[in-house]
């Protein structure tokens, strides 16, 4: 066999030997899993440490404001297409569920709640999207 085709019969095995569905090389190039919440329609989303450190990924929490209210970093906020406010709340480990708010108003940073995690909740703050893309799909 010539030189040019043994390289190339290499590469494609090389390339192939990837594709060969191994779930631990599979596991290591996959930066979340998304399972479902057992008994419920959640999804909960698990990074990888190497994921985590990728997007930069921060949590803040979610604290009292004046009166009953509670409040989130507006950081935290993410939108739904039908335009529904949500949150994704630390489960710890690096796995997130996203959770529903209520907003009552935003002033700044700052998101004023009517409804939504209890205070002292961890929630992201920094990576939201990229949590809401590994849950929803968007973008593969």
């Amino acid at each position: 066999m010539p030189k040019t085709t043994a390289l190339a019969v290499a590469v494609i095995a090389m390339i192939l030997g990837g594709c060969s569905g191994d779930k631990a090389e599979t596991a290591k190039l996959t930066p979340a899993v998304v399972d479902t919440v057992a008994g419920s329609d959640q999804k909960q989303v698990t990074l990888t440490k190497d994921a985590v450190e990728r997007i930069s990924l921060e949590t803040g929490s979610v604290s009292s404001g004046s009166g009953a209210e509670t409040v989130v970093p507006y950081a935290a906020v993410i939108y739904d297409a039908e335009g529904l406010a949500w949150a994704y709340v630390d489960k710890g480990d690096n796995a997130f569920i996203r959770e529903a708010l209520e907003i009552d108003r935003i002033e700044g940073d700052t998101a004023y709640l009517t409804a939504g995690p209890a205070v002292g909740t961890k929630v992201a703050v920094v990576g939201v999207a990229e949590l809401y893309g590994a849950e929803t799909g968007i973008g593969k």
